[in-house]
């Protein structure tokens, strides 16, 4: 997969995905990450995804599908529209105008065979057209978590800090945080 790249879709997440969401956050791939968290049940991926399905939280979350079978999902937001994001990032000072990105790969097995590398890389590219302000994107990863972070790493993102990040829910976790620059206009 390294070497021959796929091509993957982003589709906007709807409810009637939740149950796979939920599924997918039971993994134990998925549950020793910082999608942890999140409740694997219906109500809580309603709990997290369910405003911004209806529009009503600026984040979006997409789907990600390789030959139209789901895998994964990936979000976006700009820094400045998710405050929780911008404290737990306080170290490294983001631009509001940054954005942030989150992502899973929920299917086990296309764990570990580049698809998370290329998930990133693709979507990043379509995020630059979506945001056009953004001067960057950013992306925290537990330290314990070395697939997530080498995904960003291959993907071309620069570790910027590391250390233990709080977190909204009262723990510090040993974190990297990543960025990646907007690409200079080419002539």
């Amino acid at each position: 997969m390294e070497n021959n790249r796929c091509t993957l879709e982003f589709r906007d997440l709807e409810r009637s995905d939740f149950p796979l969401v939920a599924r997918w956050l039971e993994m134990p791939h998925v549950a020793a990450t910082e999608w942890g968290t999140v409740e694997a049940s219906s109500a809580g991926v309603e709990a997290e995804f369910g405003a911004s399905v209806d529009g009503c939280d600026p984040m979006e979350v997409f789907l990600v599908c390789e030959e139209d079978k789901p895998i994964g999902l990936i979000q976006s937001y700009l820094l400045g529209d998710e405050r929780r994001y911008m404290r737990e990032l306080s170290m490294v000072d983001p631009p509001p105008a940054a954005a942030g990105i989150d992502y899973l790969i929920g299917e086990p097995d296309r764990v570990g065979l580049g698809v998370g590398t290329e998930m990133i890389r693709q979507f990043t590219a379509g995020l630059w057209e979506r945001l056009q302000e953004a001067p960057s994107v950013i992306a925290a990863v537990l330290a314990d978590n070395p697939a997530s972070w080498r995904a960003l790493e291959k993907a071309g993102f620069v570790r910027i800090w590391s250390g233990k990040a709080p977190s909204d829910y009262g723990t510090e976790e040993p974190t990297h945080i990543y960025r990646l620059p907007r690409p200079s206009p080419q002539p």
